[in-house]
């Protein structure tokens, strides 16, 4: 029509031309309404499509960023139990550290370092109670030692006086004033008794410091304990009118492998004791036997007894119970060296007692091998 209308411009002008053109143009225009109708048909669906799309996708982008939120709270939640609150409970733990309790111990968990960290903290907790246990105990024994020290002072000053005072006593009386022969030998004779005391109160002291030491040599050969008992026994036979010795030995010779000397010792210490601690008299039982190759030794008084809440203390250093209020003289070291000899010769020392009934003491030794 373009091309018609530039060749013939003026029959394109003309009546029918007009009119086909109209036609034509009709034809067009309707063409393109229909065409601009499906065209918005098609806009509109993919209008709706899209919205639709839009719609799902900020329901999706909702539901995502909810999800986001959940997991940001739950890792929240995570990170404050697993981190945060041990380390808090770390902090208060530190507290309560610095505080005195070492007792307190963190559970042990959470992720890397969180659980180095209270393990750790429980590592350093125990070792803090293990080192305040041993300061303590250190503290109990530094506490122990004072008052052994006051006690020893106690004692060496109470057994050292009165010795001492009556050679000193009875010295200055023989220094200045004259007495018959007789007078001058029963002075002597207190002189020299009170001067075996005084020098067996120190072989005490020095016997229990070799032992601390570990320097209490002891000889081995062969010893026959009934002998060492006999001989005992007829030496503290006449310390005392009213007490009697009763022996029951074996017929043949009770022979352990040892020191003669400390044995001794131990026998007169026991035997000591017996005669001590019967204040009124009585019979002192001495018994040797033996039973199953051990050499059995047995000293029996009827004297006080021992209370039942000393008798876990009898072997201790310096302790003598009642003996101190009782008037009873000693230094608590007898027992304590009885026992330390014993169990250097490879037996066991023990004893049974009731107050008021008496005290029963026992050594056991193994017997020396024949050769």
């Amino acid at each position: 029509m373009i091309s018609f209308t530039r060749e013939n411009p003026a029959a394109a002008r003309g009546y029918v031309t007009r009119g086909e053109n109209k036609r034509r143009m009709d034809t067009i225009r309707a063409r393109f309404s229909r065409f601009l109708a499906v065209e918005d048909e098609l806009v509109s669906s993919r209008a709706k499509a899209a919205t639709a799309r839009s719609r799902s996708a900020i329901a999706v982008a909702i539901a995502g960023l909810v999800g986001c939120a959940a997991l940001i709270a739950l890792m929240g939640v995570y990170l404050a139990r697993s981190i945060g609150r041990p380390v808090r409970d770390a902090a208060a733990g530190a507290q309560r550290l610095a505080g005195g309790d070492l007792d307190l111990r963190l559970a042990e968990g959470g992720p890397g370092e969180v659980g180095a960290l209270t393990r750790s903290f429980n590592t350093m907790a125990q070792e803090l109670a293990h080192q305040r246990g041993e300061l303590e105990a250190q503290y109990e024994q530094l506490r122990e030692s004072e008052r052994l020290k006051s006690e020893v002072i106690s004692i060496v000053s109470h057994e050292v006086r009165t010795p001492l005072a009556s050679v000193l006593g009875f010295t200055s009386l023989l220094v200045q004033r004259k007495f018959d022969a007789e007078t001058q030998r029963r002075y002597l004779g207190i002189i020299d008794t009170q001067a075996r005391r005084l020098a067996a109160l120190v072989d005490d002291f020095l016997d229990v410091q070799r032992l601390e030491e570990d320097r209490l040599a002891l000889a081995h050969e062969r010893v026959d304990v009934s002998q060492l008992l006999r001989e005992q026994a007829k030496l503290f036979a006449g310390q005392s009118a009213r007490h009697r010795l009763e022996l029951a030995l074996p017929e043949s010779p009770l022979v352990v492998s040892g020191d003669a000397n400390r044995l001794a010792q131990v026998i007169a210490n026991l035997l000591s004791n017996a005669i001590k601690y019967s204040p009124e008299g009585g019979v002192v039982d001495v018994v040797g036997e033996e039973r199953d190759g051990v050499a059995c030794l047995t000293v029996e008084d009827r004297g006080l007894g021992i209370p039942e809440d000393q008798q876990g203390r009898i072997f201790t250093k310096f302790f003598r119970g009642n003996a101190a209020t009782s008037g009873i003289s000693g230094t608590g070291l007898g027992l304590a060296f009885a026992r330390a000899v014993v169990e250097a010769h490879g037996g066991r020392i023990g004893f049974t007692s009731a107050p008021g009934v008496g005290s029963t003491f026992w050594v056991e030794l193994p017997v020396a091998k024949v050769s």
